[in-house]
């Protein structure tokens, strides 16, 4: 069963659970030294990192014993009740199992305690390292991904996985162990450490005997606390799901234990791609076939959890619009060939092997997702026919799974298997989500349109106005919609609705005279502040250079002339942009930079030729003349790495998108580089230049060269993310001209 979004990353964080900080070293190495005594008969000097990893639920600190056995020291970051007992007490009880009956790389667990009653104070697990390099690591890396070695991946995955089946039970929910008759007992599916986190502590029903009775049971037990109207209509979609998809024939017994999270993080292996070690099993359940052993890796089903699902541009790439569509195969019956109607490559061709940017993104196309399927699927064939069959759909039965289980990914997974089913796309209109909205996040689900996205976001919170960047071709005459309502303030929950509209370069290729009318029309609405986003990007070429070039430089010339300030996209594009900029744009136009990735002399060229700029992800600026922040909430590779620490149950390694409700933790990223290399506030900033070079996904906490500073000797105030809104907000009406009332913006 699926544990799609509680993943296990762990990394070294800046915002640990107060306990981390105070734990004890000497007191794990001593629990080390006694457990290694025990079971070894040794008496060996051990050491502790003291820089713990903490991940979604667990702070890990890693042992060296002397004579160079490595071992692992777990505990929980959520804190002891009696249900989180219940709930390791089972983990517990089927990482024992498994590891006694089967030959899965499960770490070999020395000591545990599941109470607080101990040396520690806190339940915990001792355990050995585990062997390999985690293959979320390797899997994007150009220089160890290869046919050969994914093929070692698949092929070591089915041998482990398919031995689970081996472990069958009569039920559906959690496992227990009765003393008495010394047997494994199914009983009611404890919560999650999510749910218990989020203070839902009641067991979830069962145990049950149908794949059908289990998923209505989560359904209901959903809609019995939906917060809206729309939530539960979107429930009732998901019954009808439900009833429809899943197979008949896999709906009773035998069901089996899975691995709750089988992402790549928790996958380790050699360097030939065999497997080394499998990770990260709490939270585990007896589930259906389709959903345990027997479903696919989750990094292969990525693209039908669409919400975080970060592959760009999905019109520029050969998308199938359904993967099947026949009746049989929503049943899960069907032939081999199947997805032929897609044109879907093989995992052998050229295409697949050498797709562009992958090591970038971080992601693959959904051809080669669905190609990667097929090619787990046919290893699975061979291994195990029979097995195979539950294997074929077992994505489906995921998203179907995390659609039920998680609010805030529900809309598009809807829509997602309505295109599945009924052939339905949302791009179309026809979305089944009853609050699938045009852009963004849906904050939950909990929404009927963007107004009502927007009341709920920032309504109470000092914010007092947005400026919203349209930039497709064609474009979408949604924003009449936007703009004419927002004339009654009102309907925007009392902000200020600005819009900015253009011809994002990726789009470049769709321009022509009826566009530039539709863009002309809007910069005559009194809510229009600014012609863009507009510009060049040479990264991925959406649109060939020559076309992004001539249409830059035809809107530049419309803007000037309407005397419209400019949001300026500039990536791996630096002599055209500077260019072509100097060419059009008197100095003294206004010019907001919002998506800027190059060398600082261009930065340089551009800072001195513009008004107040933004810039990310790679290299920041802050001249001597005054401070250029502006926080752009629209960024899919920028979001600020803060995020992770307060956000731990999306369990990403990335998250693929970004949105306006991530601006407090942009402002507090922005501040503590502020602080950390110690640009002083205005006015004092005017006697500083300070050059700072990072990737997105950088840290605060993690080094930075010394070489990046250059500072003038100034007395530094400490930065907090209220000055930071304070000075983006006074950038923004530079800029834009957009009004704001003298308040605090960030709350």
């Amino acid at each position: 069963m699926s544990n799609h979004h509680t993943g296990s990353d762990l990394s070294a964080t800046s915002s640990n659970p107060s306990f981390v900080d105070r734990v004890d070293l000497e007191t794990i190495a001593s629990i080390a030294g006694a457990a290694r005594a025990r079971t070894t008969s040794l008496i060996v000097a051990c050491t502790v990192d003291p820089v713990p990893k903490v991940g979604a639920f667990n702070a890990v600190w890693f042992i060296d014993f002397s004579d160079g056995v490595q071992w692992v020291f777990r505990t929980s970051i959520v804190e002891w009740s009696p249900i989180v007992e219940k709930r390791l007490q089972s983990d517990m009880i089927g990482m024992q199992l498994i590891r006694n009956r089967t030959s899965i790389p499960i770490p070999l667990i020395h000591d545990f305690s599941i109470i607080p009653e101990n040396a520690f104070g806190r339940p915990y697990m001792l355990m050995e390292r585990a062997k390999g390099t985690p293959l979320s690591n390797l899997w994007f890396d150009a220089t160890w991904f290869a046919e050969d070695k994914r093929k070692t991946v698949f092929k070591s995955l089915v041998y482990y996985m398919s031995q689970l089946q081996t472990l069958e039970f009569p039920s559906i929910g959690s496992l227990y162990y009765d003393v008495k008759s010394k047997s494994h007992i199914v009983g009611p599916l404890l919560p999650s450490f999510d749910d218990i986190e989020n203070g839902d502590t009641a067991t979830r029903g069962g145990p049950y005997n149908s794949v059908h009775v289990y998923l209505l049971s989560e359904i209901a037990r959903q809609i019995s606390s939906a917060p809206s109207m729309g939530h539960k209509v979107s429930l009732a979609l998901l019954r009808m799901f439900s009833g429809a998809l899943p197979d008949e024939t896999l709906d009773g017994p035998p069901f089996v234990l899975s691995m709750p999270d089988f992402n790549y993080q928790n996958v380790f292996v050699d360097n030939d791609g065999n497997v080394t070690g499998l990770l990260d099993w709490d939270g585990m359940v007896v589930g259906p076939r389709q959903g345990g052993y027997a479903r696919y890796p989750s990094w292969i089903t990525r693209d039908w959890d669409p919400l975080l699902y970060g592959y760009p541009s999905p019109e520029s790439v050969s998308t199938p619009q359904r993967e099947d569509s026949e009746d049989e195969a929503v049943q899960g019956e069907g032939s081999d060939d199947e997805a032929a109607e897609d044109k879907i490559e093989t995992p052998a061709s050229s295409q697949l092997t050498q797709f562009p940017f992958r090591e970038q993104l971080e992601e693959d196309s959904p051809s080669t997702l669905q190609a990667f399927r097929e090619e787990y699927l046919a290893i699975f064939t061979e291994a195990d026919p029979v097995s195979a069959r539950y294997t074929r759909y077992s994505h489906i039965f995921e998203a179907l799974e995390i659609a039920i289980s998680t609010a805030f990914c529900r809309g598009h997974i809807i829509d997602r298997l309505s295109k599945y089913v009924f052939g339905r796309d949302a791009e179309s209109g026809e979305s089944l989500s009853a609050w699938h909205l045009e852009q963004g996040i849906e904050d939950e689900g909990k929404h009927l349109d963007v107004y009502g996205f927007v009341k709920a976001m920032y309504e109470g919170r000092n914010v007092d106005a947005v400026v919203d960047v349209w930039c497709d071709a064609p474009v979408k005459t949604l924003w009449k919609e936007y703009a004419d309502a927002a004339m009654d303030k009102e309907r925007w929950a009392g902000l200020e609705y600005w819009f900015a509209l253009g011809v994002h370069p990726y789009d470049a290729k769709n321009y022509d005279d009826n566009v530039e009318k539709d863009i002309l029309e809007a910069m005559a609405h009194p809510r229009c502040v600014g012609w863009g986003e507009i510009g060049l990007d040479y990264r991925l070429e959406n649109s060939p250079r020559e076309i992004q070039q001539a249409v830059f430089a035809r809107q530049l010339k419309q803007a000037v002339r309407l005397d419209k300030p400019l949001v300026i996209h500039t990536r791996e594009a630096d002599d055209d942009t500077e260019r072509i900029l100097k060419a059009e744009v008197p100095k003294d136009h206004k010019v907001c930079i919002i998506t800027y990735a190059t060398n600082k002399n261009t930065a340089a060229v551009i800072r001195d030729m513009v008004s107040p700029f933004e810039s990310s992800p790679d290299t920041t600026t802050v001249p001597p003349s005054s401070l250029r922040i502006l926080l752009e909430t629209d960024a899919p590779f920028m979001i600020p790495g803060n995020l992770y620490d307060d956000l731990r149950k999306i369990g990403r390694k990335k998250l693929p998108i970004s949105h306006s409700a991530m601006i407090p933790w942009t402002a507090k990223f922005v501040a503590d580089i502020a602080n950390r290399v110690r640009i002083p506030m205005p006015p004092a900033a005017e006697a500083a230049v300070v050059r700072y070079q990072s990737h997105w996904h950088l840290k605060p906490t993690e080094e930075i060269e010394e070489s990046e500073i250059v500072l003038a000797s100034v007395e530094v105030e400490p930065w907090d993310a209220d000055v930071v809104m304070k000075v983006a907000r006074e950038n923004a009406r530079k800029v834009y001209g957009v009004q704001f009332i003298d308040t605090q913006v960030y709350s």
